[in-house]
């Protein structure tokens, strides 16, 4: 946005107010303990019980075998990895912050076969579980 445009907008003030004070959300990646339905959007976001949030989109992350939801929450708490829950077709699913990239980079001399399905970090499957 070009903040020292000469010409006026409609909510130029706020804008102006939202760039000083870093605005009061934050957009976070959560990883959810889905059954077998999927988040994709509108759904809420709870921490510790009260809803803080919305889902804007989310689905499975096929190459890292999990669930998926992305959305906006409150900034003062937007880092706090555990309390989490996305509701979804009337249950309150567990959520986890997820601070990392599902796939990561694929580091130089590594297979990249090896390096994009690694899970996502903090993720444990055993080895007879299935993705889904």
């Amino acid at each position: 946005m070009a903040y020292d445009k000469a010409a006026d907008f409609i909510g130029r003030e706020g804008a102006l107010a939202e760039r000083e004070t870093g605005g009061a959300l934050r957009f976070r990646c959560f990883v959810v303990k889905a059954r077998d339905a999927d988040v994709i959007g509108d759904e809420p976001i709870s921490h510790k019980g009260k809803v803080v949030g919305w889902v804007t989109s989310g689905g499975f992350a096929h190459g890292s075998g999990v669930s998926v939801a992305q959305g906006y929450v409150p900034k003062d708490i937007a880092d706090e990895i555990d309390g989490w829950e996305i509701e979804l077709l009337d249950q309150q699913l567990p959520a986890t912050l997820q601070a990392q990239p599902c796939l990561m980079p694929i580091p130089d001399g590594c297979e990249a076969d090896t390096a994009l399905t690694r899970p996502c970090p903090g993720i444990a499957r055993t080895a007879n579980e299935p993705s889904r």
